[in-house]
């Protein structure tokens, strides 16, 4: 049974909708392979000429890089704003570092700062919300593809892999004032507020 989620209401929060193609079709901007890693999954990107491996996380609102990796390409540190005090894994964040430009398979995300995380379990960095904000998302783990599509398309007109009126639910996602992602649900017939992990 192929297992596919389409996030396109979690990127949707983030951005105002753009006006609707005329032909309706989805544009596919990247296909990201997801490499499993214990019990997470990174994707590939590059940052001055060099490949690393991004931890992909739909609950982080911030993409960050580990401080070795940082050094290594000799990327500027700043500190961050006095009132913004996120943590990664138990570790403050105090520092962000400026990058000229990110590539994401085809998409490149150009003058931008990124966390500096002291180390991190998995993966060279984190790739959130703030660059992937401003696509569609399809998270496909039965054929380890993150999947970004333009927003240009008609209202509704983005399950393509399943016949109209198949099994498809629609899930509110809201964002809290930290980025994180939130739903409302249900347990034991009590109204609870579910969060994505960061």
């Amino acid at each position: 049974m192929r297992l596919v989620v389409l996030l396109a209401c979690v990127i949707a929060i983030a951005t105002a909708s753009p006006a609707p193609a005329e032909n309706c079709q989805l544009r596919v901007i990247s296909s990201l392979t997801l490499t499993e890693s214990g019990d997470n999954f990174t994707v590939p990107v590059a940052i001055a000429g060099k490949h690393l491996q991004f931890k992909f996380e739909v609950g982080a609102a911030y993409t960050a890089i580990t401080a070795s990796v940082a050094k290594e390409l000799g990327l500027t540190e700043g500190a961050l704003p006095r009132k913004i005090m996120p943590q990664i894994e138990d570790q403050p964040i105090t520092k962000r570092v400026a990058v000229q430009a990110l590539q994401i398979d085809r998409v490149t995300a150009h003058d931008l700062y990124l966390l500096e995380i002291p180390s991190l379990t998995v993966g060279d960095g984190i790739l959130g919300l703030d660059i992937l904000a401003a696509y569609d998302l399809e998270l496909d783990l039965a054929h380890d593809k993150v999947n970004l599509f333009a927003r240009d398309h008609c209202t509704g007109k983005v399950i393509y892999w399943s016949s109209p009126g198949g099994a498809v639910a629609v899930l509110p996602l809201t964002r809290s004032k930290t980025g994180s992602v939130l739903t409302n649900m249900a347990l034991d017939a009590k109204p609870v507020t579910a969060g994505f992990p960061a």
